[in-house]
This record gives C-alpha cells, structure tokens and sequence, in this order.
C-alpha cells in the first residue's frame, strides 16, 4: 500500500471528509482492520481566507502562491513518506502546479476523479460501456455529456483552473451560476459548511 499526503485544514471539515472516505474505502477493499497510509499537513484556513479577501486579483493569486511557497508542505510530506499528494478542498487546485513541481511527487488533481464519477455513473446507467478507467474526450463526449454544473468558492466559480481543465481535457462546457448565485454558494460555504453546519435548504 502507498503512503498518501493529504494538504488540509481548507477547511478541516473537508479534511475530516477526505481522511474518512480514503479509510472506508480501504476497509472495503482490503477488510478486516486495514486503514491507509497517509501523512497530514493541516494550514490554518482563517490565514488563507485573509489572503483570498484582497480584491486585486493579480496580488491575490501572488499572495496565496507564497503563502504555499513559504510553508513547503507538499516537500514536508514526501519528508514524512508520501507517495502522492491531495489537496482536501476544490479552490487550492489553482496552485497545484507549483506544488506538484515543489514535492516531486505525483498530485491527484480533483477533477480528474470527478470527470471519471460522471463518467463512471452514466456506464452505470446503461447508456454505455467503457474500461474501467478510460477518460478521454471521445469517452465522455461519447457517454452523452456535454456540460456540467459547477458549484464552490467564488474563486473556484470564477476562476479559470477548474472550468479549463474540464474543457480542454474532458471536452466539457462548464455553467456556474450568476452573480447574485456565486456570492449565495460562496457565503453558504465559508458561513455553514467550513463550521461542519450542513442544513436540508
């Protein structure tokens, strides 16, 4: 089994959701006792949520590249024994580059495995069959899907790094919501669901 590090504290809700879905799955698979390998580097997320509220763009990406830079945490965790690396949350996707050459290890990118659970869903429906892990453009688009709908962050919404990835590599259009609708899923996610309140509306 591969050690697993895991970037977290994004907040550490999600955290909590990511370290318990990698060790249920593993019981699955393997039974018995089994939980995975893994290290954990936990940020402290009120630091970053301060660095996402500068309104200038350009300063705000800057800003959050160096804050990564500087704590080093990806190399810190193949130091501790990672194989790979996963961001526990959608919006730090935008940094996943840089991380990826600072740790040389391998990143997980989230959309990836989302683009293969759409796929994945619609085989299961009956529509129709591919192998096991086939994510091409002509696999999807083939499989029926056209667009997705994106919800997160308003940096996720708004910003290039996830809609650009699901285009040009899955060959999907993305929808976001309106304005009025980003600033709601946005307040929703930093107010209820990083404080673990996750209500029926």
């Amino acid at each position: 089994m591969k050690t697993i590090g895991l970037l977290g504290g994004m907040s550490w809700e999600s955290t909590t959701t990511y370290y318990k879905e990698i060790n249920r799955r593993v019981r699955q698979v393997q039974c018995g006792l089994h939980s995975a390998r893994c290290v954990v580097f936990s940020f402290d997320f009120a630091e970053i949520e301060e660095l996402q509220l500068d309104h200038n763009t350009s300063n705000q990406l800057q800003s959050i590249e160096c804050f990564f830079a500087n704590y080093d945490a990806a190399a810190k965790l193949r130091l501790a024994g990672a194989e790979a690396v996963v961001f526990c949350t959608n919006t730090m996707h935008f940094v996943s580059h840089g991380i990826e050459r600072a740790s040389q290890l391998p990143l997980i990118h989230i959309v990836d495995p989302t683009a293969e659970h759409v796929l994945k869903e619609r085989c299961y429906s009956g529509y129709i069959d591919f192998s096991k892990r086939a994510m091409t453009h002509l696999s999807i688009t083939a499989a029926g899907f056209k667009s997705v709908g994106l919800l997160g962050t308003g940096f996720t919404m708004e910003k290039d790094f996830y809609r650009s990835r699901l285009a040009d590599k899955f060959g999907l259009r993305v929808i976001v919501p309106d304005e009025e609708g980003r600033a709601t899923v946005h307040s929703i996610i930093y107010t209820e669901l990083a404080n673990g309140i996750i209500s029926e509306t």
